[in-house]
């Protein structure tokens, strides 16, 4: 009996899988096939819109410039794949979406002129330049962890070593890669004595005022770095020497940064000693900025040498030199970061020395990194792109970056209280930009080169005539009486106001 019960119960399950497997056939015969077909159809007509994207669209659907590029161009390795694969292969793989920056080669162009002229391969970012320089610069997440990321991504980036330029679609270049440009219109010979002597000066800088150490701030890798630094007998460290606005000292107004003025006298020769003798490099990255983008250079040079002595102290470079900043960075590398205060369309330049390995100069934006050799100048928009610089393999590498504040380029009636304080002194045609500086032009520096008393920019007064030289300048501004005659008008105002008051309140 219960033989004859299962075998009714496992008749209808066995029709059920003969039938289920009947109608699976005939719907992969038919059907599935067709659904096959269809998927095919689907994948070929997403790869021709990928294509079709390339030819007319940016990433952001801006600009048209991939039509200008030559037929067949090939993307670079720092894009989309291999060189050899085409765009609608890269841009549309099975459907999925690629987030890797996309540079297409766009040939060769000359920029600037002479000496100071070179051949450049172009490459162009599908992005527009909006992206970069419209609305607030998004933060560079610092974390461990993040900065690994970046690490890693690096190794698959396309390496720079000959003169490259990268443009956004819209055709704003945001970096320039110059090789052997420090060498420009310089004899053989000159230029060989010429970089030791920068070498010898940075060298004697390290011996009598060491750079300082990795703070809190820094990272646990910066840590590591000067560890292994150390035990391979090499400094490490960075020094800041710039012109700017000190944390949390705004109202202050701007000064030097504290390493621009050791208090100790050795220190403070060594370093003068420093900036003297690698003046000539500032000269020729300013030249090469006013080859490349005459404007900016402009804006940069009027800014700078209208600071003039009086204000950068020992910092002035000379009559080329449009950069308030200086950092010296001694086997030191960058994690990645944002230099967020600079003039976002100012060029940060970049130039090495030493006899080193690794060390590349890395931008995550534009998936390429930068070989950077001595003799080499970067040109780079620092402060709206991430970059950050690898690991030191092996040798000493001394690195300069020459920058300008955002602030003190284009300073504002904010940050500025007084935008023209002419000097009290008669016969002394001298505007200067703030009170602190006019304290200046009238003392004069401290120390040496106060007993040597041979700059005929400084009045060299005492404390108590700078102070009454001071007030009358200030007494004499025209915004300050302006100032005044409206704080009367207001209290004659208020006390109009009170005795139409107590009028009424005696009413």
């Amino acid at each position: 009996m219960a033989k004859s019960n299962e075998a009714k119960r496992s008749a209808p399950n066995k029709l059920r899988q003969t039938l289920l497997s009947d109608f699976l056939g005939k719907v992969k015969d038919g059907r599935v096939e067709k659904n096959e077909a269809r998927g095919d159809t689907r994948s070929q007509q997403q790869a021709d819109k990928g294509r079709l994207a390339t030819q007319h669209l940016t990433h952001d659907g801006e600009v048209d410039t991939t039509r200008r590029l030559q037929a067949g161009s090939s993307l670079s390795d720092g894009g989309y794949g291999t060189p050899s694969q085409p765009i609608s292969a890269a841009i549309a793989t099975g459907g999925r979406r690629v987030h890797r920056p996309l540079l297409l080669d766009a040939g060769v162009e000359t920029v600037g002129d002479g000496a100071y002229g070179a051949v450049f391969s172009v490459k162009v970012l599908q992005k527009h330049s909006r992206v970069f320089f419209s609305g607030p610069i998004p933060a560079v997440d610092k974390s461990t962890e993040s900065i690994q990321r970046f690490k890693n991504k690096a190794t698959q980036y396309s390496v720079i070593q000959t003169n490259t330029v990268v443009r956004c679609a819209d055709g704003k270049p945001v970096l320039y890669f110059i090789k052997g440009g420090m060498y420009a219109g310089l004899t053989p010979g000159n230029d060989r004595k010429l970089r030791e002597k920068s070498i010898s000066a940075i060298r004697e800088l390290i011996d009598a005022y060491p750079p300082s150490r990795p703070t809190q701030a820094d990272s646990r890798m910066q840590a590591e770095q000067r560890r292994i630094q150390v035990e391979k007998n090499n400094a490490f460290g960075r020094y800041m020497l710039t012109y700017w606005y000190s944390q949390g000292g705004m109202r202050k107004g701007p000064r030097l940064s504290s390493e621009s003025e050791p208090y100790k006298e050795k220190a403070m020769t060594s370093l003068v000693g420093y900036l003297q003798a690698t003046a000539w490099e500032h000269d020729q990255v300013a030249t090469w900025i006013s080859a490349i983008d005459p404007e900016i250079h402009e804006e940069l040079h009027t800014c700078y040498q209208g600071l003039g002595q009086d204000t950068l102290k020992h910092l002035y470079q000379g009559p080329k030199a449009c950069h308030s900043g200086l950092a010296l960075l001694v086997n030191r590398t960058e994690d990645p970061h944002k230099d967020e205060n600079d003039a976002r369309d100012n060029w940060t330049t970049t130039n090495c020395w030493g006899a080193f390995q690794g060390a590349c100069v890395v931008y995550p934006e534009l998936g390429i990194k930068v070989a950077m050799e001595p003799g080499d100048i970067s040109l780079t928009r620092a402060a709206v792109l991430t970059h950050f610089v690898e690991e030191l393999e092996d040798g000493e590498r001394f690195c300069h970056v020459r920058f300008t504040k955002e602030n003190i380029l284009r300073p504002t009636g904010k940050v500025y209280k007084d935008l023209a304080i002419p000097c009290p002194i008669n016969g002394c045609a001298r505007v200067c930009p703030s009170k602190a500086t006019l304290k200046i032009h009238l003392r004069g520096p401290s120390g040496a080169a106060r007993r040597a008393k041979r700059s005929p920019t400084f009045h060299w007064l005492g404390t108590k005539e700078v102070k009454q030289y001071v007030a009358e300048a200030m007494k004499a501004l025209p915004h300050k009486a302006d100032k005044e005659e409206e704080v009367g008008e207001k209290l004659a105002h208020s006390a109009d106001e009170q005795a139409e008051d107590s009028s009424k309140s005696e009413k």
